[in-house]
């Protein structure tokens, strides 16, 4: 009989029953989760990605079960996070069309500058106006 039931639980309640014998690292036991990978669940690249805890804490995976103070001979759960798997970021680059395929504009710019200079046409023409009205009523 083993010396250890240990029944894994994810954070969805998903659990794992495994049974261990005495001398168990907890790097054996996330090798035998691993190798005993729930269907269904996103695996994980390798024992790094896996975090067991028990009692609050962290276990560190070169110590065995005894020295963890795991009970023996009773059931014992162990909350298991597995990592996310890492994605991969796209880096997304805008570009310009080359000029000349803006259509009858050779590029952005001067468009924008014909914009603004008959903006500011317009606006210097209606001060200009104004200027010319208040001095026609004033005289």
């Amino acid at each position: 009989m083993a010396e250890y039931q240990i029944k894994f639980m994810f954070a969805d309640a998903t659990t794992m029953d495994e049974s261990f014998d005495a001398g168990v690292t907890v790097l054996d036991a996330k090798q035998r989760m691993i190798a005993n990978w729930p269907e269904g669940k996103e695996p994980v690249t390798g024992p790094e990605d896996l975090k067991l805890i028990h009692g609050g804490k962290v276990l560190d995976s070169e110590k065995s079960f005894e020295e963890l103070k795991v009970l023996k001979g009773t059931q014992v759960i162990m909350h298991c996070q597995p990592r996310p798997p890492q994605q991969v970021k796209e880096e997304k680059v805008m570009t310009l069309p080359p000029p000349g395929q803006l259509g009858d504009q050779s590029s952005v710019a001067p468009s924008c500058e014909r914009s603004t200079r008959q903006l500011l046409l317009r606006r210097g023409a209606a001060s200009q106006e104004a200027q010319e009205e208040q001095e026609e009523d004033g005289t």
